[in-house]
């Protein structure tokens, strides 16, 4: 096997690596958008959404204007 040939199955390699750990990180956030819709639809606060889900007041504004929630 070459020099090129092994760079190669490296990148290859890294690169399936860092799709999977994007893949998962998208998940866990598409996660958590679902949760705050629901909250929401529940009639809970963002500043409540926030505190329960982890995150700041903007993103959970932000998803609810997203997903067609707030204007």
């Amino acid at each position: 096997m070459t020099t090129y040939d092994r760079l190669m199955e490296k990148w290859k390699i890294e690169g399936e690596l860092i799709g999977i750990q994007k893949g998962k990180l998208e998940g866990k956030v598409e996660g958590k958008a679902e949760i705050v819709l629901s909250l929401f639809d529940e009639g809970f606060e963002t500043p409540r959404i926030a505190k329960i889900v982890k995150m700041r007041e903007e993103e959970v504004v932000n998803i609810l204007k997203e997903k067609g929630r707030l204007k």
